[in-house]
């Protein structure tokens, strides 16, 4: 934000000339036939592709007839389907498949059937049905009739594998999606393929266990490192098909206690697990808390963003009759592509918890105690205590970090024209005058900076006061992903090196707490310290960025260094707050589609009531005669300034009542009935939310 640098031109893309089924495509070198096919319109049936993974070629239900030609320009047939998932299409490249070839055809319905010989018939219960593309692909391509008639492998199911993730192994057909996500991705070492061959009928066990999804657990590979066999952990409150218990695998047999172990031994621990269960092409790896709840034609969806942090993730929100049953990441390839944290999948069932408030609350004059009243009594209540406390001495809002852009608009309006006070303030955190004015000069009133894509082919990437992996963790997925491509190194200031830091092979900047001002102003070229050399080298190329986070503002002197840093080296500057509500925008942001839900800045000294900086009282007069006010109510006190002014009894004093307001514009049946949740935002206009909300506000006042 401080210096924009031109983006990097691209370099020409060779082109290849292929034909699939007839069709002539051009691809860039390197493309996979399954990609090829979908640029030409044609479906190939898959299960274990993903463009987002690596690929594997393990489950085969994507071959195709292929021809390449030789040295002579002769077309030559390989001498069997091949899978085309794996395959890079080749200049003058000739693939035919299943919708032209009785070759592919007839190879495609062979690897279904044998897909198909252990599958359960769990269909009528199981999760996935509906949504299922085995179930898709069974029928579309798949033999008619079956001829297995033997005795199914099956296994006792579910296994708990963690406290949110059940896995039933029969279901299971080895495509490897979630080993690869775990490994490729999210770089947890979660679960791994074990086992070798078929397995044996039912739940027999001769030699060693058929090939299957797990842990390594001792109790489910009946196996000890002591020698003596250890009985296997029932989970009572799961059950299966049959009504039989599930198994509990590694050391966790709840929500508390030990965490459960990874394929590496050691607690596993991943912010990013549930993703496992959305790319899981069949019902084997199922979320615990929507099992058996719903079929997906009984749902209603509605495509929202997350709201636990400022990454702008797309999700989707599936509920029925008003109550949220599951959340499943939204694909937005600009944003959070198709992942999201397992914070923002599973963290919703506060919204039916029994001790939400529902109805308003007044407190008793007579027992002191909170009693439920009436929509109209406790808006007259509030105003009247809002009237008293104006006329006493004035009014401070504290709204909070979580607001949504209609809510913020809808509050700074009330404060400032119903109450006649600019005294706003957001920040339910440490904060300081010093980040004010770093947030009034970098970020209030900016246009896009940087974006998620950019932060992929930075080529430096240094977090200040930031860790990704637990603060925005799409900001963590994005950064691995360029550190595992070459296209960026990260580079973090923080006293030790963390699992994420370890995860994007991040080099550490030593900094005691405390000295991160000191360790910023050190990174100059020529500097006596090579480590601080070097970086400040690779901070001055074309495109890197700087990523200081909230946190940073509890030192003081730290958010200054930064700015000079930026400034020194040119490299581009970015603020990454926690909570979604607490800039304009939540930076890097989305390139395209509707803005980002988040907050104009609170009202500052420094800033304008627009957002930008004013260091005099101007701007902030111009803007109250274009809103028809007067400016009686000076500049706006930061929070701590509110509490001294109200501890000294010049400010409101003691307030008789306690407006909570609900943020409105958000539907009952979606995920973000609470102060702060996500959803698509509008801008506050006469037919938004903002304008509602202010109406409903004025009401208020006017009383």
């Amino acid at each position: 934000m401080t210096a924009t640098t031109d983006r990097q031109s691209q370099a020409p893309v060779e082109l290849h000339t292929v034909t699939i089924d007839g069709v002539e495509v051009q691809v860039p070198k390197g493309t996979l036939v399954i990609r090829a096919a979908e640029q030409a319109g044609i479906q190939i049936p898959r299960f274990c592709d993903h463009p987002l993974l690596a690929p594997a070629g393990a489950c085969r239900q994507c071959l195709v007839e292929v021809s390449t030609p030789d040295r002579d320009g002769n077309l030559r047939a390989m001498p069997k389907p091949q899978a085309s998932c794996t395959l890079e299409a080749t200049p003058g490249m000739v693939v035919a498949t299943q919708h032209t070839s009785d070759v592919a055809e007839k190879a495609q319905h062979g690897i279904m059937e044998f897909l198909l010989i252990n599958h359960p018939l769990d269909c009528p219960v199981c999760d996935k049905g509906g949504e299922c593309p085995l179930q898709n692909q069974a029928m579309s391509n798949g033999r008619a009739t079956t001829r297995f008639v033997d005795i199914k492998r099956t296994f006792p199911k579910p296994i708990k594998v963690s406290t949110q993730i059940l896995l039933d192994r029969d279901r299971c057909i080895l495509c490897q999606r979630c080993t690869r996500f775990s490994a490729e991705i999210a770089g947890d070492p979660f679960i791994a393929l074990q086992g070798r061959g078929g397995g044996s009928p039912r739940d027999e066990v001769h030699g060693t266990h058929g090939s299957q999804i797990g842990a390594f657990d001792e109790h489910i590979l009946n196996f000890t490192s002591s020698g003596e066999e250890e009985p296997l952990v029932l989970a009572a409150d799961m059950v299966g098909p049959e009504g039989a218990p599930g198994a509990t695998q590694g050391l966790a047999v709840g929500p508390l206690g030990e965490s459960e172990m990874d394929t590496s031994g050691r607690p596993f621990a991943s912010y990013f697990s549930g993703n496992t269960i959305q790319i899981c092409p069949v019902g084997a790896l199922t979320s615990a808390a929507y099992r058996f709840r719903s079929r997906p034609f009984d749902l209603v969806s509605t495509p929202s963003v997350a709201e636990h942090d400022a990454g702008g993730s797309a999700i989707r929100v599936d509920h029925r009759r008003g109550v949220v049953l599951r959340r499943l990441a939204g694909e937005d390839p600009e944003v959070n592509e198709e992942w999201i944290t397992d914070k923002d999948r599973f963290a919703f069932t506060w919204q039916s918890a029994p001790d939400r408030l529902t109805m308003p609350l007044v407190r008793d004059e007579q027992t002191g105690e909170l009693v439920a009243t009436s929509w109209s009594e406790a808006l007259d209540l509030a105003a009247t205590g809002l009237r008293r406390a104006r006329a006493a001495g004035g009014v401070g809002l504290l709204p909070g970090g979580r607001l949504t852009l209609e809510d913020s608009y809808a509050w700074s309006k009330f404060a400032r024209l119903a109450l006649g006070t600019n005294d706003v303030d957001h920040r339910a955190r440490v904060h300081s005058d010093e980040e004010v004015q770093f947030l009034g000069h970098h970020v209030a009133a900016r246009g896009l900076g940087v974006t998620y894509s950019d932060l992929e082919r930075a080529g430096q990437v240094l977090l200040v006061g930031l860790e990704p992996e637990d603060e925005c963790g799409t900001i963590f997925l994005r950064l691995r992903k360029g550190v595992l491509a070459g296209t960026v190194r990260v580079a973090t200031v923080a006293p030790v090196a963390t699992r994420g830091t370890t995860k994007m092979r991040g080099e550490l900047v030593t900094a005691a707490p405390g000295t991160e001002p000191e360790v910023l102003e050190a990174i100059v070229p020529g500097s006596s310290e090579s480590q601080l050399d070097a970086l400040a080298e690779r901070l001055a190329a074309p495109g890197a960025v700087i990523l200081v986070g909230e946190r940073a503002a509890a030192v003081r002197g730290t958010l200054s260094a930064v700015s000079a840093l930026a400034a020194r080296t040119g490299a581009r500057l970015a603020w990454v707050p926690r909570r979604a509500g607490e800039a304009r925008r939540a930076p890097p942001a989305r390139r395209t589609g509707p803005p980002p839900r988040g907050r104009a800045p609170a009202a500052r000294r420094a800033v304008s009531p627009l957002g930008r900086a004013a260091p005099s009282d101007r701007p902030r007069r111009r803007v109250a005669r274009r809103a028809g006010v007067d400016d009686q109510h000076g500049p706006a006190r930061p929070r701590q300034h509110q509490r001294r002014a109200q501890a000294g009894g010049t400010a409101a004093g003691h307030h008789d009542v306690v407006l909570v307001l609900k943020p409105l514009g958000h539907a009952t049946t979606s995920a973000k009935n609470d102060a702060g949740s996500g959803g698509g935002a509008q801008p506050p206009s006469a037919g938004g939310h903002g304008a509602e909300a202010q109406r409903k506000f004025s009401s208020v006042a006017n009383r």
